[in-house]
């Protein structure tokens, strides 16, 4: 057949053929490779613990980066005993362990063995006494344990070997799990799933969260925001089973009395009280704190983040912004802003 064709002829159609195969060829090399994680970025995950009758965090935060395990982060937030007018509670401390470094004093207590003596680690003479008897000791505080820790788990391991609830098979680390090779499990499950999380404490212990559903294609799918609390009672905390959005109604964050509604404070814990309070809303145009929490969110998945503007006080938002959404929001739109660096401004 070919022997009838032209030179010129024959040319082309070689040429045409090795257009068609290089085209192929590229085509086999733009594909897409798999990934193990969704997307980069920074996965957290965490758990609220109520620990020797006080709130406590644990945290775990695994950063993605080159579809890889680029580093993990660990950290615990405790508590310390507040008294108000003669009653017992307790806030969420102002730093957490790691930003406190030698000043958590793990080992800072009397021992009989040394002769070190409990010091002040406030100041500068007290802390270099603790860091020599450290030395001395060979010893690590809780942050150089948990950089040895992060360390392991970055390798991809998270079967522990404990003691009574303390990690024994990490050479020279010896405090306690509490929760943080769970919490590892979880966080690259997040990572997989294209999970976002983000959280803030104020008001002594409540617990802001921020979730953010990142889709395969980096298409943000849904977004949660939510809060929980909880109570001491007799000098004993607990963290509430039920956080704001599961609350629903029950919530009450305006069930007070209202003269111009005739509105009079309802047990919510009933279903009258429930369903008078429901309808009381819808007569004075309240929406519930897990509706404001939804069109908040709503708005911000249609948006993007940046579209979400803050009026002067820094609390609430631009008159006008979110029809129906009139509580503070300032905690919620900084701890957005932080989930959307995790992100890598993924919240638009």
């Amino acid at each position: 057949m070919f022997q009838k064709l032209k030179r010129g002829t024959l040319l082309v159609v070689f040429l045409l053929l090795g257009f068609f195969l290089v085209g192929c060829s590229c085509d086999d090399n733009n594909k897409e490779i798999p990934r193990t994680y969704v997307a980069d970025g920074i996965y957290l995950e965490y758990k609220t613990i109520d620990t020797n009758n006080k709130p406590l965090i644990s945290t775990v935060a695994v950063t993605i980066k080159n579809d890889a395990i680029d580093s993990v982060y660990i950290d615990c937030v405790d508590s310390e005993e507040v008294v108000v007018d003669g009653v017992v509670d307790y806030k969420l401390k102002a730093k957490s362990r790691k930003e406190l470094g030698y000043l958590f004093g793990l080992y800072n207590q009397d021992e009989l063995a040394s002769g070190y003596q409990k010091q002040d680690l406030n100041t500068e003479e007290g802390l270099q006494i603790y860091k020599d008897y450290l030395l001395a000791q060979n010893k690590k505080e809780w942050f150089e344990q948990a950089n040895l820790l992060e360390a392991y788990f970055k390798t991809g391991n998270s079967v522990l070997e404990l003691d009574n609830g303390y990690i024994t098979s990490i050479e020279g680390v010896n405090i306690k799990d509490i929760g943080f090779s769970e919490l590892f499990v979880k966080a690259v499950a997040n990572a997989k799933a294209g999970i976002f999380k983000a959280i803030k404490y104020v008001n002594n212990y409540d617990i802001i969260s921020v979730v953010a559903k990142v889709s395969k294609a980096k298409k943000v799918e849904k977004i949660t925001l939510d809060v929980v609390s909880g109570k001491t009672s007799a000098g004993v905390f607990k963290f509430d089973v039920e956080s704001r959005l599961t609350m629903k109604y029950a919530y009450g964050m305006y069930n007070s009395n209202n003269p111009e509604y005739e509105y009079t404070k309802q047990d919510l814990t009933t279903a009258v009280g429930l369903e008078t309070y429901r309808v009381y809303l819808e007569q004075s145009h309240q929406y519930e704190w897990f509706q404001q929490s939804t069109l908040l969110t709503n708005y911000v998945l249609s948006n993007g983040f940046s579209k979400l503007k803050l009026a002067t006080d820094g609390e609430h938002l631009e008159e006008g912004l979110i029809e129906g959404v009139i509580m503070p929001v300032g905690d919620y739109y900084k701890l957005m802003n932080v989930l959307n660096k995790y992100m890598g401004r993924g919240l638009g």
